[in-house]
């Protein structure tokens, strides 16, 4: 952190451990203190097109690496404490990923219903811990719902078949005045 130091190139080792630290949740003032620089040395490599490219790639790969389980039941919970997020840790059951450019993860709440999406680079900012127990029980419920949705789909068609043929016959019997038996 002295003048002499201020000049020094930087080390791969001392780039690494910049990132490192940087997506373990430290503080620019924590890096610099932790590698012994300046901070302005610190906030300068960081705020660098070719670190921040370096950074997302980092973290997309670590997000790649991790997997999931439709239906499975997740505990997540932030890494560092956001004073913001006050609702985590919770249970989730993981519902799927979106295709696109820029795909999500979605979660939907266990008790409350609500849905939460994580990109690949947010997903590191976040511990999953899959539970096993209770993935089983959702996984049938879900199961079970998916199928009562189908037959109520299935019945709502037949009864609007029904309702068309009866509105049909209406129409044909007030041109006929014959009764109409479909």
């Amino acid at each position: 952190m002295s003048a002499a130091n201020s000049k020094k190139p930087w080390t791969e080792e001392e780039f690494n451990a910049v990132l490192q630290l940087d997506i373990a949740g430290r503080t620019q003032h924590e890096i610099a203190q932790s590698i012994k620089r300046s901070f302005n040395s610190v906030r300068h490599i960081m705020s660098k097109d070719e670190y921040k490219q370096y950074k997302v790639a980092t973290l997309t790969k670590l997000a790649l690496s991790k997997t999931f389980n439709q239906g499975s039941v997740y505990v997540i919970s932030e890494m560092g404490k956001l004073p913001s997020v006050t609702f985590l840790p919770s249970k989730f059951v993981y519902e799927g990923k979106t295709q696109g450019k820029r795909p999500k993860h979605i979660f939907r709440s266990v008790n409350g219903g609500y849905i939460l999406t994580f990109t690949n680079i947010q997903l590191y900012g976040y511990t999953f811990k899959e539970v096993e127990e209770r993935a089983k029980g959702i996984r049938k419920d879900e199961r079970r719902a998916q199928e009562k949705n189908a037959s109520e789909r299935f019945n709502s068609s037949e009864g609007r078949q029904r309702s068309q043929a009866y509105r049909r016959c209406n129409v044909e019997q007030k041109t006929s005045q014959e009764p109409c038996h479909e």
